[in-house]
């Protein structure tokens, strides 16, 4: 068997990613789409409040192993064994601590409800703590086919699921057992499909070796889940529930398309990078191949995503969801800028500079306070400018952290994405001048709504092809072969 390189790997994993980050967000979309004409701001309002516990708990169980165990060169059966009794036991631990604390979560924002939820949402925390090690070795080994199998079978579930139990009136609920569904399923699959098994031998020593690079990513994505659910924990505090909810539908729809997008590049960046740090030269050749494609799917994308969004939230979740409109569009911005944050990111990791990655997020969260201090009282539109403030403030950080690895400029930055940025702005432009005429009739038999959605998706994504063809977009070319080339196979 001739064994596959690195560049087919990586293509490889880039294509089973895309396909798998495709259909697990468009079952999500089409879960969304069904769920939120049915439920209320209210009832994902109360769902959001209960986010920073189960972020906060995930960082606890894993506590950075997971990403120790992919940086290990030489890992050996009791490394997997001693990371995977520990992080089942802290996720036992954690669910018995929350479970009674609970009413005092419900007191906190006032929410009763909340007691009997948060004990239903939390109890995935056992399982998925069972399923670290298991979670890496199938990373280590870039089995990417194996990860789209999992996630697709865990998203379906849950989504039929879900939907079931909104269309018979169970409201939030719906939403929880959605997600204990999905992160569960994938859990359990997950130690299912791997050959590796635990042995009943309580040897922790190997975490001892990866404690100083597995603290510094404990504390680091501690600091990460504080960031991302900071301003969530606010407005349900000072705020109310269906505010939050107004947020928590923007935000959703803008992580769906950020999670299709750094999904792909996640799966195959960090566990490629590892395996070429020695050659500064062919670092620095992958990391900018990467870094264009991210400027090649997140600009279009998300760009769009600020285009359509109006007409995207009425067809989609109805007009109750208009004030949503706005806080979707201004996270748009942070969710073009995402993909290129989490590659810096990677480098960083890649090169078990934990240190570093620790005091950029410590810088990020420092931002993200002064903002929120500062913006609270005006308003929850300007709550959303600051997540992507603090998001832009904090990129010159991490680029000039990992120029030292790979000598990367900020002019080659700008020369890897710039263009697909302005081709970008041009097509949606002429999508723009392209559904114009169908507002300015006013005699049409149906909807002009779905007419001028329909033209700019249609006339925007063409153009953003043919320019870039036109242009002689070697990125382009090469996804059209790649794709050709598995579809033949």
């Amino acid at each position: 068997m001739i064994k596959e390189t690195l560049k087919e790997k990586t293509a490889k994993g880039l294509l089973w990613g895309s396909f798998s980050n495709t259909v697990q967000q468009f079952l999500f979309i089409g879960f969304n789409i069904f769920v939120a004409r049915i439920l209320n701001s209210e009832d994902y309002g109360l769902i959001a409040m209960l986010n920073i516990f189960t972020a906060f708990a995930a960082t606890m169980i894993n506590a950075g192993f997971s990403t120790a165990l992919i940086n290990r060169q030489n890992t050996t059966h009791s490394d997997y064994n001693a990371v995977f009794w520990f992080t089942s036991g802290m996720g036992l631990f954690l669910y018995i601590i929350l479970f009674f604390a609970a009413p005092a979560i419900a007191d906190f924002y006032r929410q009763p409800e909340l007691t009997c939820l948060s004990r239903v949402v939390f109890v995935n925390f056992f399982i998925s703590g069972a399923s670290i090690a298991s979670s890496a070795i199938i990373y280590k080994q870039l089995k990417t086919k194996l990860v789209a199998k999992i996630n697709i079978t865990s998203v379906l579930a849950s989504c039929v699921a879900g939907l079931v139990l909104a269309l018979n009136g169970f409201s939030y609920w719906s939403l929880a057992i959605q997600n204990l569904i999905f992160i569960s399923g994938s859990a359990i699959l997950r130690m299912v499909c791997v050959s590796w098994r635990p042995s009943f031998t309580f040897d922790f020593r190997p975490l001892k070796q990866m404690f100083s690079f597995s603290i510094k990513m404990f504390l680091t994505n501690l600091i990460i889940n504080i960031n991302n659910n900071i301003f969530a924990v606010a407005l349900g505090k000072f705020y109310n529930s269906r505010l939050l909810g107004d947020y928590s539908q923007g935000k959703k729809w803008t992580d769906v398309c950020n999670q299709l997008i750094t999904g792909i590049i996640i799966q195959i960046s960090h566990p490629v990078l590892v395996q070429v740090t020695d050659n500064r030269e062919r670092e620095l050749r992958v990391f900018r191949k990467m870094f264009r494609f991210a400027a090649f799917i997140a600009f279009p994308a998300f760009i769009g995503l600020v285009f359509i969004a109006h007409e995207f939230i009425v067809i989609t979740i109805g007009e109750k969801w208009l004030p949503s409109v706005v806080i979707l569009r201004i996270l748009c911005i942070y969710g073009a800028l995402s993909p290129f944050y989490l590659l810096y990111t990677q480098l960083i990791i890649a090169h078990s500079n934990s240190s570093a990655y620790l005091y950029g997020n410590i810088l990020m969260v420092v931002i993200q306070l002064i903002f929120l201090a500062i913006l609270l009282r005006f308003g929850i539109i300007y709550v959303a400018a600051g997540t992507v403030m603090s998001y832009m403030f904090c990129l010159p950080y991490w680029h000039f952290v990992c120029k030292k690895y790979i000598d990367i400029k900020l002019t080659d930055v700008l020369k890897d994405i710039l263009p697909y940025l302005t081709v970008s702005v041009v097509s949606i432009f002429l999508g723009w001048i392209a559904a114009l005429p169908v507002g300015l009739i006013t005699s049409l038999p149906f909807d002009s709504m779905y007419l001028s959605f329909a033209i700019k998706i249609a006339v925007t994504a063409s153009a953003y092809l043919l320019l870039l063809w036109i242009c002689g977009s070697k990125l382009l070319h090469e996804s059209v072969e790649m794709l050709r080339q598995y579809v033949k196979k």
